[in-house]
């Protein structure tokens, strides 16, 4: 399959996709990371970690990364547009989903 161009398209403007512009970088990804109030740093991984201070956080950069694929894929394949409420919707799906999993210990961290 070939696409008409390598752009990020949650950026609207010609700057090439990579997968750190795509997941940390664009604005709309910063937007989604904000809906569970992260600020992407330098030091991605390590923040984030601190940020949530959850023992489950890598499941929930995961989840959150899954969304922002989701909705750029949807944007390429489907002409739906990039949303931040679409993709708080989808994000809490997937957390839902992920709750089946969750020991009961980590319940009232989760809420």
């Amino acid at each position: 399959m070939a696409l008409p161009s390598n752009d990020c398209v949650h950026c609207m403007i010609d700057t090439k996709e990579t997968l750190q512009l795509l997941f940390l970088e664009c604005e709309f990804a910063q937007d989604c990371w904000a809906l569970i109030h992260l600020v992407v740093p330098y030091q991605i991984l390590t923040s984030f970690k601190q940020q949530l201070a959850v023992p489950f956080y890598m499941k929930v950069i995961i989840l959150m990364c899954w969304t922002i694929w989701l909705s750029r894929n949807d944007f390429i394949f489907k002409s739906i547009a990039p949303n931040l409420e679409r993709s708080r919707v989808i994000l809490r799906k997937l957390f839902d989903l992920m709750l089946h999993r969750a020991k009961r210990v980590y319940f009232p961290l989760i809420q």
